[in-house]
């Protein structure tokens, strides 16, 4: 790569632009005035490009926080994304054009950044979540909440010793919601399994600042936050070794889900820290929440909401009937009654859809127990009788659908 051109063709275009050498390392360094500063970036030379090439903020930290930059604080560098909404093409035999044309970019992002004050906030927020990430434990485990994002208290239960995978493996929040929750899915059966964590709120907020860049920085950002948002005085007077704080709040990008954990240090316990002084007693992290709830999973999953109040009948619970309960689970259908009267036996192992943990069991039944572990908000009622036994109109006008298999090549459809 010829930087000596580069350097030439950026001069020629207007820009105060050098080689230098920071940190043992060759960096093409551009200078920029604007209305109000000064723009130093910094572009580590590179033998080829692929890409456009990409260019640091210098002095990183007498910005403040800024949209789609973030910090290298060893270096007090800002790491600036441009995006890639347009398709570029690089001409390998020109790429001064493509330093230009990066060069423009963060320029004009960066300016505007800075000298928007209202843009710039409201992307800070729309990529809350994203920052927030950054600034969370990448070795702790995540939180998963049930919850539907009112003012309430939040049972939190700690992960399964020894689990390393699955739901087991996360923290767990339950609130009333979780009764909507089929009888036996995974979730409605974990208070039974795990030890407490300690006291949880769940806490909306109607008042939102952008994340923190850093952790150190967390402890100002919740103190603010309390301060501008309204907390129950019944959560306030709570007294605990260990608090955790779920919090959501509207954003650009629709609801956002995040919290931080408080553990007290020493012995005894205390009520939420309000100051700056009564915080030194605690310790304070940034913690990863994940929303478990119909109208995040369901959509997120591929059913479909609108589904949930229908109900079916599935007469037949053989391997043809256990696959269609299942494509209709999958769909969001709210409600299932399965009726057969047969047993499940090996001869059915590698036809049907349940494993051998069943074996014994009544084929309706075990498909109902299924279904509520697979699809968390479907309600199952099982039939141990025949086909003949189910002659009442007022039972079947009862049902949106009724489905009675016939064998593996066809079925019947009752609509």
């Amino acid at each position: 790569m010829n930087y000596q051109e580069i350097v030439s063709h950026l001069c020629d275009q207007g820009y105060l632009a050098t080689l230098e050498n920071v940190s043992d390392l060759d960096c093409l360094v551009v200078s920029h005035d604007f209305e109000g500063g000064n723009l130093k970036l910094i572009h580590f030379c590179v033998d080829e490009i692929d890409c456009l090439p990409t260019f640091f903020l210098g002095n990183f930290s007498q910005y403040g926080n800024l949209a789609h930059v973030l910090p290298l604080e060893k270096f007090d560098l800002g790491s600036v994304c441009v995006g890639d909404q347009d398709s570029v093409s690089v001409n390998f035999e020109q790429p001064k054009l493509a330093f230009q044309e990066s060069l423009e970019r963060h320029i004009n992002l960066l300016t505007k950044t800075i000298l928007e004050v209202a843009w710039n906030t409201e992307e800070l927020l729309r990529e809350f979540y994203a920052n927030w990430l950054r600034i969370c434990d990448d070795s702790s485990a995540d939180f998963i909440c049930a919850a539907s994002g009112d003012l309430e208290e939040v049972q939190v239960f700690s992960p399964v010793s020894g689990r390393k995978w699955g739901f087991g493996a996360k923290y767990l929040g339950i609130t009333h919601c979780a009764s909507s929750l089929a009888e036996f899915s995974y979730i409605a059966q974990q208070d039974k399994n795990r030890s407490i964590a300690g006291e949880g709120f769940i806490i909306p907020l109607n008042n939102l600042k952008p994340a923190p860049t850093t952790s150190e920085l967390l402890g100002e950002w919740y103190l603010q936050t309390i301060k501008n948002n309204y907390i129950s005085s019944k959560f306030e007077q709570k007294k605990g070794k260990r608090f955790w704080l779920i919090f959501n709040a509207q954003t650009p990008s629709g609801r956002t889900w995040f919290g931080i954990q408080l553990s007290i240090k020493g012995n005894g316990k205390k009520s939420l820290p309000k100051n700056e002084e009564s915080l030194k007693n605690w310790s304070i992290s940034p913690i990863r929440v994940k929303i478990f709830n119909k109208e995040k999973i369901m959509p997120r999953s591929g059913a479909n909401l609108g589904l949930e109040g229908k109900s079916v009948l599935m007469v037949g619970c053989g391997s043809v009937g256990g696959e269609i309960v299942y494509k209709l689970g999958a769909a969001g259908i709210g409600n299932m009654v399965l009726c057969d009267p047969d047993i499940y036996t090996m001869d059915n192992i590698y036809r049907h859809v349940l494993s051998d943990h069943f074996l014994g069991c009544n084929k309706a039944i075990a498909l109902s127990l299924e279904l509520d572990s697979k699809f968390p908000w479907i309600k199952t009622q099982y039939e141990i009788r025949k086909l003949l036994d189910l002659r009442n109109t007022n039972y079947l006008n009862s049902f949106d659908l009724i489905v009675i298999p016939l064998s593996q090549n066809s079925c019947r459809l009752k609509f």
